[in-house]
C-alpha cells in the first residue's frame, strides 16, 4: 500500500530504491504486523544487518523507509524516542588528479565491453550529471542539436534541469545513442542505457542497473 501511494508522488527510481530497501526489512521482520514492531525489533534488525557486513548508511536508508511506513499509519511516534540513526562516515573522498583521471579513461576505453562505463565516466567528468541521473535518461531527454541533457531534479519528476554538453560529453552521448539504437531503444520513452536481461537481450523500457555494463 505504501509503495502504491508513493508511486503517484515520486519518481520511478525512488520507488526502486525504496523497494530494494524493503527487501531486507521483509526478510528479517516481514512476518510481524507493523503494530508489533518495538524498539528492540529495530535494535535486533540493525545488529543482524551489521553482522551481514552492511554499512551504517545503507542500514539508515532501510530503517528510513520503514520509518515512513510507520509514520504513514501513525506508529512511529512511540518508537522515535528509543531509536537513533547510526552515525555515518563523514569523509567524502577527493577529486581525481589529472593523471589519475587520464589513467581511468585510458583503462576504461581499452576494452569494448567497458564502453558504457567509459562513456558514462566521460559524461560525468564533463558535466554535472550523476550516475543515477544518467541511468534514468530517456531518449527524449537527449537533445544533440543543442548539446543538452534534461534530467529530473531530485524526487520531483516535474522539475527538470538542463545540462550543457561540451565536445567530449557530446561525443560520449552520441556513442551511447548509437549503442541504444542497436539494443532496441527507438522510442522517445526508451532508456539511453537499457537494462540487460541476459546475454545480448536488453529491455529498452527499463533503465540499466546501478552498475553500468554492456
Amino acid at each position: 500500500m505504501y509503495l502504491s501511494e508513493r508511486a503517484a508522488l515520486v519518481s520511478a527510481s525512488t520507488i526502486r530504491l525504496e523497494r530494494d530497501a524493503l527487501k531486507p526489512i521483509t526478510r528479517h521482520i516481514g512476518s510481524l504486523f507493523i503494530g508489533r514492531i518495538m524498539p528492540e525489533t529495530l535494535t535486533s534488525y540493525v545488529a543482524a544487518r551489521k553482522s551481514e557486513g552492511i554499512g551504517p548508511r545503507t542500514i539508515n536508508m532501510e530503517i528510513g523507509v520503514l520509518r515512513k511506513i510507520l509514520k504513514r499509519w501513525k506508529l512511529w511516534g512511540a518508537l522515535s524516542e528509543h531509536y537513533k540513526a547510526l552515525p555515518e562516515p563523514k569523509d567524502i573522498g577527493r577529486a581525481l588528479s589529472p593523471s589519475e583521471e587520464s589513467r581511468l579513461f585510458a583503462v576504461a576505453s581499452s576494452r569494448p565491453e567497458w564502453t558504457v562505463a567509459f562513456c558514462a565516466s566521460l559524461i560525468a567528468a564533463n558535466t554535472t550529471a550523476g550516475g543515477c541521473e544518467l541511468r534514468n535518461l530517456r531518449l527524449k531527454d537527449v537533445e544533440l542539436s543543442t548539446r543538452t541533457l534534461f534530467v529530473k531534479v531530485g524526487k520531483n519528476r516535474f522539475r527538470v534541469r538542463a545540462i550543457p554538453l561540451n565536445q567530449t560529453a557530446t561525443w560520449a552521448v552520441t556513442r551511447l545513442l548509437e549503442r541504444a539504437a542497436l539494443l532496441g531503444s527507438v522510442s522517445p520513452e526508451h532508456y539511453l542505457l537499457p537494462k540487460r536481461i541476459s546475454g545480448e537481450l536488453h529491455d529498452p523500457s527499463q533503465p540499466a542497473r546501478s552498475r553500468f555494463s554492456n
